[in-house]
Order: C-alpha cells, then structure tokens, then sequence
C-alpha cells in the first residue's frame, strides 16, 4: 500500500519515474553493480543482435536468395529475443531488490514531508523563519539585549515623529508655523533636496519612514527580547514549585478533604506469635543434618 497523506497517494506515473531513477542508479551502487551490468549486457546483446540482423537483411543480395532471408529473420531475432527476455527478467530483479525499495521509501518519504510542510510558499516562508532563528544564535547577546532598546527608540521616536507630521499637516500652530517646527521642517527640505526631493516630498518621505518604524521597531524589540531570554544562561529553567500543603496533624491520614480517621491506642495488643522450633521439629531438623553428614540419602528435603 502506498503511503498517503489526508487521503492522497502519489501516482502510478510518480511511482514509475522514481523507480527509474533508481534503475538508472543501480550501476553505480555497490549492491546492485555486477547485476546491472549483466541486466546492461544482455539488453545491448539484443539491440545488437536485432540491429546486425536487420541489416544483413536490407543488403539486396541476400534478400534476393531464395530462404536465406527466412532462417537469418529466425536465427538473428532468436537470438536478440532471447537475450532481450533475460535482460527483462534482470531488470525486473533489480526493480524488486532493496535499494530501488528503500530509494522509493525514501522519495516517498520527501514527498510526505512536502506535503505535511505546505506548498512552495509555506516551505520557503518556513525556511526563512529557521533562517533568522539560525542568525539570531549567532549574534553576540549583548548585542542583542541592545537590540531590544534600540527597537523600543525607533517605536517611541516613530510615534512622536509621526504625530508631528500630523499635527503639522494639520496646521496647529506650534507644529506648522513655530520656531522649532520651522527649523526641523528647513532641515528636512534641505536634506532632501541633496537626493533630489522637494521639501513636500522629503516631509512625506520622512512620515512614511516614522510611520513604519513603529511597528518594524515593537517587532524588532520583542524578537531580540524573545531571543535574549533564550539565550540567557541564568534564565529559570523549570517553573517555581507550588508551595508546600500544610503539615498533617497529628492522627490524620488523608487530606482534609478526604475521611480523616483517628488511631485507637486503647485498642488490646496482638499476641506475639512464637517463632521458636518445637521440640518435634528441632529433633527433625537434627536428624537430617546427621544424615546429610553421614552421605546416607540424596534426598534434597532432607
């Protein structure tokens, strides 16, 4: 039975192309080398011999002779056909051994694991996503902790930054036509005309760059102080214990929830079994040991 996966199989066309790759491969394994290139011999024999005989019948001299052409046809593709049989029949051996079967498993198995994994897409959002944890190891943890307060700035200054452009648009006063905005607002015009932007262009430029930082920067600061808590050597591994149940008193023996029952002291004592021989049983006892002194029995109860 083919593997399947929320009720899906591969194909009969999937299952072929893989065992002919395998086939393909089995000359240069080390299990299957001698028995393909037997397969490999008697299936060139045949296309030799089937090749050889077609053209010694095409030459016109012969196929003018009377029955020559008949026992050439019988003795060429008689040959050809039987060793094309058995270069089918290896080759159906090969398709049957263990490394065409474990190489389709192992086929089948990729294909399961794409399937479980998503499309093209997920697979390779997926493999970005194992990127970055991978490069998220390899920077060095100061820099990361660091991290988290740098994307904090960027989402704090983003905000204010944002919400000036704003009230600037806006026109309020102290945002559009003060001394501070006016200033703030030159630098930003004269900065962008040296990458050949108008100041509105620059202004806007710089609200869409506010505008971004924001969440880039509350991303930025949660994985680096996800990261960082990972990273960190000194960080709880296992959670606190609950605090301990209070003691049990005296005379209770389940939990205060449970029946609770109280010892009787007053209750009489057991009688002591007496554990010594009797006299009966010490003098059996006796006599076997003088028996097994003395050899007499083989008796092992003795």
């Amino acid at each position: 039975m083919s593997i399947q996966y929320d009720g899906k199989s591969p194909g009969k066309f999937w299952y072929f192309m893989q065992k002919t790759k395998a086939l393909m491969r089995t000359p240069f394994e080390y299990t299957t080398r001698n028995d393909a290139k037997k397969a490999g011999k008697d299936v060139g024999y045949f296309v030799g011999a089937a090749a050889v005989t077609s053209a010694v019948l095409a030459v016109p001299i012969i196929a003018a002779l009377p029955l020559v052409p008949t026992l050439i046809s019988l003795v060429g593709f008689s040959v050809a056909i039987n060793y094309g049989w058995q270069g089918f029949q290896k080759l159906r051996m090969l398709a049957k051994s263990s490394f065409v079967y474990g190489y389709v498993r192992e086929k089948e198995n990729q294909w399961l694991h794409n399937k479980a994994d998503g499309n093209f897409l997920q697979r390779g959002l997926k493999s970005v996503k194992d990127k970055i944890a991978g490069f998220g190891a390899k920077i060095p943890l100061p820099l990361v902790k660091a991290g988290k307060w740098l994307g904090i700035t960027a989402a704090v200054g983003g905000a204010i930054a944002a919400v000036g452009a704003g009230l600037s648009y806006a026109g309020v006063p102290a945002f559009s036509t003060g001394a501070a905005a006016t200033s703030i607002l030159g630098g930003i015009a004269q900065a962008g005309a040296v990458v050949g932007l108008s100041a509105a262009a620059a202004v806007g430029t710089l609200s869409v760059l506010a505008l971004a930082a924001v969440p880039l920067g509350i991303l930025a600061a949660g994985w680096c102080r996800k990261t960082a808590y990972a990273r960190d050597p000194d960080r709880p591994v296992f959670k606190k214990p609950p605090p301990g149940a209070p003691p049990i008193d005296r005379g209770q023996v389940f939990s205060p929830k449970a029946a609770a029952f109280e010892f009787n002291d007053n209750s009489p004592k057991a009688t002591p079994v007496d554990d010594g021989l009797s006299e009966e049983r010490k003098k059996a006892a006796e006599q076997r040991a003088a028996n097994r002194k003395r050899g007499g029995s083989s008796n092992r109860f003795n």
